[in-house]
């Protein structure tokens, strides 16, 4: 655990560093560059036993190497729940090397590359939305959710085409993000959603509404639960329970606060992402499944929060605020970690 909270208090320290650069533009693509450069290092080094599922992954490498990929696509083997787009990626890998620190580099540059990219485009402070990137845990869920990591990424790459209106382009790149983890279909409601301007006012009053209707269908829904099974897909304490429920209401709030009155598409579009992901996971207090859908919507903090921090509004507390924000994403990160439900503790290389 260490290890994970020295990386994030790394994250600040090179940020101080970076700021001292002449040419902010410059130094943001060097600290973009930097941290890519890292994450990539930290994956590729990690020994295989970091992250519960990569020794299945790992598995599944070494076997599809011998294996016809139309019978993998069919279905007909023991990996029958990965998706076609995850089993070509690996069968392409594996006729390049058949070695697992290869296939360990590529997911590396996958894991680390294309969130850089996604943050540096979006997010007002790089350094903030890395720190968030990271404390939220969507890095090192990525040791053991490689499937889900790699179509929450690709998710991401359509936020573009929801603000220019480009279903054709959007619906391509979610049904892109789909053939590596069918989880990817929950990102579609965020496209018909933004085309309605929604007021701080409807928020509040659509939260209360469905708060009063989730509890009203408490009894149902448990039974339903229990019904289904649905509890056994996911650790409840890797969703954070009401905790996080609470974490986002808190977010949601600060952030449709200072944003009521000058946002723009895009942060209306990352505003209506929140609010989704705080219903998802008020839902996913008792269908725990969905803890891995409001994963897709987390790139809603990492853009609003420091959009926030660095606006105006706290001017005169900015560094502060700065360290509240850091002291709190510090102890979600070591909160929802500490039961180690994925396996990343310890961190050892190979």
């Amino acid at each position: 655990m260490l290890f994970y909270l020295f990386i994030l208090v790394f994250i600040c320290i090179t940020a101080g560093i970076f700021s001292l650069y002449h040419y902010k533009k410059a130094g943001e693509k060097l600290f973009a560059i930097f941290w890519g450069i890292l994450l990539f290092i930290l994956y590729a080094c990690k020994n295989n036993n970091v992250g519960s599922d990569y020794p299945t992954y790992l598995k599944f490498f070494d076997e599809i190497y011998t294996r016809d990929l139309s019978l993998l696509i069919s279905g007909d083997t023991n990996y029958s729940s990965f998706e076609i787009g995850y089993v070509v990626l690996v069968k392409l890998i594996s006729t390049i090397s058949h070695t697992d620190i290869f296939f360990t580099i590529i997911m590396a540059l996958i894991m680390s590359i294309l969130p850089i990219i996604v943050i540096y485009k979006y997010s007002s402070s790089l350094w903030m939305g890395i720190f968030i990137f990271f404390a939220m845990s969507l890095y090192t869920n990525s040791f053991s959710m490689l499937r889900q990591s790699i179509a929450m990424y690709i998710c991401w790459f359509s936020i573009p085409y929801i603000i220019n209106r480009s279903f054709l382009k959007f619906l391509l790149i979610i049904m892109l993000a789909f053939f590596f983890h069918k989880t990817a279909l929950a990102f579609i409601p965020i496209y018909f959603l933004f085309q309605f301007k929604l007021s701080a006012k409807f928020y509040f009053f659509a939260f209360i509404g469905i708060v009063i209707v989730y509890i009203a269908l408490l009894p149902l829904i448990t039974y339903l639960t229990s019904l289904l099974i649905l509890n056994d897909y996911t650790d409840a304490n890797v969703s954070g329970g009401y905790i996080f429920l609470l974490f986002l209401f808190l977010c949601f709030v600060f952030c449709a606060y200072a944003l009521r009155k000058d946002a723009n598409p895009y942060e209306h579009a990352f505003l209506q992402m929140l609010f989704f992901s705080l219903i998802l996971q008020l839902l996913a207090t008792k269908f725990n499944i969905l803890t891995r859908i409001v994963d897709y919507y987390k790139i809603s903090l990492i853009v609003l929060l420091p959009t926030v921090i660095c606006s105006p509004l706290f001017r005169k507390n900015r560094l502060l605020v700065i360290f509240l924000f850091i002291m709190l994403f510090i102890l979600y990160f070591y909160k929802t970690n500490l039961d180690n439900s994925y396996s990343i503790i310890p961190y050892s290389v190979r």
